[in-house]
């Protein structure tokens, strides 16, 4: 039997793997609600290096004839894309492992509405709510366009969420 290689697997599943990891990291986003960007900043300080280091150790060391065939310049901004997109994506995996890992308690979001705004990305919407609380700590996250419809500048803001195992709130 044959064995074989990283860079003939990757030549040949690659890119079906890819799309999976893509597609299977990106439902979480759909299913909870966090935090505005919390999941981003945590992904891209604990998964940020290992990935970036993992994808270029890869390329580097485990695909001579891929790096010989488009050469370093082209293939190390190959690597770097597909290493952003993999961490873009893991923020899914973030808010995952948040609400499924261990030390979730509730706590109540108590605090005035401080801004209100309403962003348009592509095709969708996104109604945004920054709550100031008692210590003066602004958090932000989005809500749906009826909740946007009832709240107003100045209106106080009560409602329990969930702190996961990562710290991030979410519902």
């Amino acid at each position: 039997m044959k064995r074989r290689n990283l860079e003939e697997l990757l030549q040949r599943h690659g890119k079906a793997v890819f799309a999976a990891y893509m597609l299977l990291s990106g439902v979480p986003l759909f299913i909870y609600k966090t935090e505005f960007h919390e999941p981003f900043n945590v992904a891209f300080s604990l998964l940020g290096p290992p990935i970036l280091l993992c994808s270029f150790f890869v390329y580097l060391y485990k695909m001579p004839a891929f790096r010989a065939k488009v050469g370093m310049l082209k293939g190390s901004l190959s690597t770097l894309l597909y290493a952003s997109v993999m961490l873009f994506m893991s923020t899914g995996l973030v808010t995952l492992a948040n609400a499924l890992g261990p030390g979730q308690h509730k706590s109540v979001l108590d605090g005035q509405v401080v801004d209100l705004s309403v962003s348009h990305v592509r095709s969708s919407t996104h109604y945004l709510v920054t709550v100031r609380t008692a210590s003066g700590k602004d958090t932000q996250f989005e809500v749906s366009g009826e909740e946007y419809a009832q709240l107003s500048l100045g209106q106080h803001y009560s409602q329990t969420w969930t702190v996961g195992s990562l710290g991030i709130l979410y519902k």
